[in-house]
């Protein structure tokens, strides 16, 4: 399973014509890629995956994310999962067999 990291975007450079930001999530920095996000700017938050900006995601959906990614460490780790089930996929537990709003607006769209 592949998993885009929602990450703040810090500062940007551009390099040869190559627009670069350096993001942060949990105190760790990293430089990407914003080749697919050119409208990104300082201060938004992109989705990361493989060091590039796939999507500028608002800070709602961002915290949705990090719930989600919250409660599957969780199971990993073999702790209870019962409080941060509903907070991490309260979306889906409500509408099942639903996509979210914000993935059904991908359906159809090209993937990477």
């Amino acid at each position: 399973m592949c998993i885009a990291i929602p990450k703040q975007i810090r500062s940007i450079e551009t390099i040869d014509d190559m627009r670069h930001a350096i993001v942060t999530r949990q105190g760790q920095s990293e430089k990407i890629s914003l080749v697919m996000t050119p409208q990104a700017e300082v201060g938004d938050t992109v989705l990361v995956f493989q060091g590039n900006a796939i999507r500028v995601v608002s800070e709602t959906e961002a915290q949705q994310i990090e719930a989600a990614l919250a409660c599957l460490g969780d199971a990993l780790a073999g702790e209870s999962i019962e409080d941060g089930l509903r907070q991490g996929f309260g979306d889906l537990i409500d509408n099942p067999g639903q996509l979210p709003p914000h993935l059904q607006s991908q359906v159809g769209k090209k993937v990477l």
